[in-house]
This record gives structure tokens, C-alpha cells and sequence, in this order.
């Protein structure tokens, strides 16, 4: 049986959209600079969105951890919610 999500029943009612604002971008090339001299190449959304959570001190809920956690090794203390491992689990 295949069982069809509408967006809206996926997504909370409201959304906020956090801007990429001056501050998020000089923490973005931070963080781009810091993996980069790890040898951790990352792509640019993963690294902006971390920028814009750490900025705003807001936890990134996502299932791929990997690349937030070199972003992490790096020095940046970003909150991580793996959202495919339930929360009481």
C-alpha cells in the first residue's frame, strides 16, 4: 500500500524564513574557510544554513548529520535534530 504525505500534513502550520543576512554570510565563509582547510568540502546550502542557525542559536533539524558534523569538528557548535530517529528513541 503507498501512502501519499501532502505538504501540509508534513509541515508545521507556520514556517519562519530566516534571511541570509550579512552576519550569517561572514560566519558562512568562516565556516567554508575552516573546512576548507580540513580538507572537508561541503556544499554551500549546508554551510549557509548552518551559518543562519548558529547566528540565531537555533537548532538544524536534518538527516544528513554527516556534513553538519565536520561543520561541528571545525569548531562551530551547531544543535543537530536528526529527524529520522524518532525523538524518544
Amino acid at each position: 500500500e503507498i501512502y501519499t504525505l501532502s505538504l501540509h500534513d508534513a509541515l508545521p502550520i507556520s514556517v519562519e524564513v530566516l534571511p541570509f543576512d550579512t552576519e550569517s554570510s561572514i560566519l558562512a565563509g568562516r565556516i567554508d574557510a575552516a573546512l576548507t582547510n580540513r580538507g572537508r568540502i561541503i556544499g554551500v546550502a549546508d554551510v549557509a544554513i548552518a551559518a543562519c542557525a548558529l547566528q540565531r542559536d537555533y537548532p538544524v533539524c536534518t538527516g544528513n548529520l554527516e556534513h553538519y558534523e565536520y561543520i561541528q569538528d571545525a569548531g562551530f557548535p551547531v544543535v543537530l535534530h536528526n529527524w529520522r530517529v524518532p525523538e524518544d528513541a
